[in-house]
């Protein structure tokens, strides 16, 4: 992104859009049998969040003594007193019986209490084996199917986010061309603009469904709301109000999507492209 400076009365909300729109942003889980962990971030940043209370953070915390080592059996047979021992089952079948239960407990605290207030993808960093057992027990329809198979303890952070977001940026260029293709489809129905007038209007009327701006453009001026129209600037650039900021402050405001497109994925060249509610 062009390297700005602004000085106004007014926030540069357009970089902190980008940084935070819900189309980019995922979660990952980063399991293991020991620890689970947390991230939420975009292609840009990738931070740790705290679990809920209700979400296990290790394997003692959700099974607590219940865990279910290799024993042995200790039991007196034809009423002699003889005690006989025999074992009861091996450490692997052991081991993968509690994996299973850990698992199951911690897919449903995320799927409760991350995924379901988040709505966001969850990314599932772990060994190729406890992928596989995860998955089995999981019913988090915020899963991906694909996932980092990878001991997540042994990755940096920055890493980390680099492969969820390999993982992640098919799924948000999917959403871009779908809304693209969706604007070019309802544009001759007078259902989407690439006009400021007309995308003002509706915007302050709270008829815009998803509005795109374009990263780079800017367009000094502002959004008179009470007149309903666009006054222009010709001050000089980063000293004025941006008319495409007070544009996605509008569709905020009225509960729109705003997205920020590179500006070779902007389908118009406007700098500005909206799709309305209703014609």
């Amino acid at each position: 992104m062009l390297e700005q400076a602004h000085v106004t009365d007014a926030f540069y909300i357009r970089p902190l859009i980008r940084i935070f729109q819900i189309a980019e942003r995922f979660q990952v889980l980063a399991l293991t049998r020991s620890e689970v962990k947390l991230y939420e971030g975009s292609r840009d940043r990738l931070d740790e969040i705290d679990l809920a209370p209700e979400v296990p953070k290790t394997m003692t915390e959700a099974l607590g003594t219940e865990t279910t080592p290799p024993h042995m059996t200790v039991a007196s047979y034809g009423g002699t007193g003889v005690a006989m021992r025999h074992g009861h089952s091996s450490r692997k079948d052991e081991e993968e019986l509690d994996d299973e239960r850990f698992f199951r407990a911690v897919d449903q605290g995320i799927a409760e209490y991350h995924s379901k207030p988040s709505g966001l993808p969850l990314i599932l960093a772990a060994l190729p084996e406890h992928q596989s057992l995860f998955r089995s027990v999981s019913h988090n329809p915020n899963l991906l199917e694909d996932g980092i198979t990878a001991d997540p303890r042994m990755l940096e952070k920055d890493s980390l986010r680099d492969m969820a977001w390999k993982v992640q940026e098919p799924r948000w260029e999917q959403k871009i061309d779908n809304l693209i293709a969706r604007f070019q489809e309802v544009l001759p129905k007078s259902l989407a603009s690439d006009n400021p007038f007309y995308i003002t209007e509706a915007a302050l009327a709270g008829n815009v469904s998803v509005l795109l701006l374009d990263q780079e453009r800017i367009s000094p001026g502002g959004i008179d709301a009470r007149a309903g129209d666009i006054s222009f600037s010709k001050g000089a650039l980063g000293n004025e109000h941006d008319v495409f900021e007070d544009l996605a402050i509008a569709v905020l405001g009225k509960g729109g999507e705003v997205l920020v497109l590179p500006s070779e994925r902007m389908p118009a060249e406007s700098g500005v492209s909206a799709i309305f509610r209703h014609g």
